[in-house]
């Protein structure tokens, strides 16, 4: 492990990780990942913080009081009780609509932005911007595991790399890029592997790299 990398004392001693580096290749596998919202010959946009679980709360939501209160409303209408069935058709709809609202009208963070243009990566948090140039970026990948009440120990891992808020380079902030729930180590690396061969060579290329 490169003593002189930013991460190297934080991974320390931690057998799954890898320090990541833009001009070296890691030897994955290229992935690309559910969260890439848009990529053009200029940029490549990432789904960040909320803006990734964008539509979870109407599914959820509406989701589960459609087969309870559908149900019910199913079955007071068989009944010939309409009342009764409008009612909880009702409790149904709102439950679509209320959360749906809610997300399509709250305003969304700004998306993760690699930019081919001045190779740097941008992202905004709480009204500030952070930027990093892509060429000797700080970045690494993690396996951790978490284990709740209900479920044994589940494996991750994660996807950091460092920025600097612009303008002011002392104040630096951890970002992931992607979520890091479900994901493998090797998973990650393919993504690392996704977006080096995008700044290197644009959009548009197969699983091995070839444009």
């Amino acid at each position: 492990m490169n003593a002189t990398h930013p991460f190297a004392q934080r991974l320390h001693g931690s057998p799954e990780s890898r320090l990541l580096y833009a001009e070296q290749s890691t030897g994955a596998t290229l992935l690309c990942i559910p969260q890439v919202e848009e990529q053009t010959e200029h940029y490549l946009a990432i789904e960040h913080g909320d803006s990734a679980e964008r539509g979870m709360l109407t599914g959820t939501l509406g989701g589960g009081c459609l087969l309870i209160f559908g149900g019910f409303s199913l079955a007071f209408f068989l009944d010939n009780r309409l009342e009764p069935a409008l009612t909880y058709l009702a409790i149904t709809a709102l439950a679509f609509i209320l959360p749906f609202l809610w997300e399509v009208l709250r305003p969304m963070p700004l998306p993760i932005l690699l930019n081919r243009r001045t190779r740097e990566l941008y992202c905004e948090q709480e009204g500030e911007l952070y930027h990093s140039p892509w060429d000797g970026i700080a970045a690494a990948a993690y396996s951790f595991a978490t284990v709740g009440p209900y479920t044994a120990s589940m494996r991750h891992a994660s996807l950091e790399a460092l920025l600097h808020r612009y303008g002011h380079p002392q104040e630096q902030v951890l970002i992931n890029l992607g979520s890091p729930i479900g994901k493998s180590l090797e998973m990650q690396l393919g993504f690392w592997e996704y977006l080096r061969t995008y700044m290197d060579q644009g959009p548009w290329f197969d699983e091995q790299g070839n444009h």
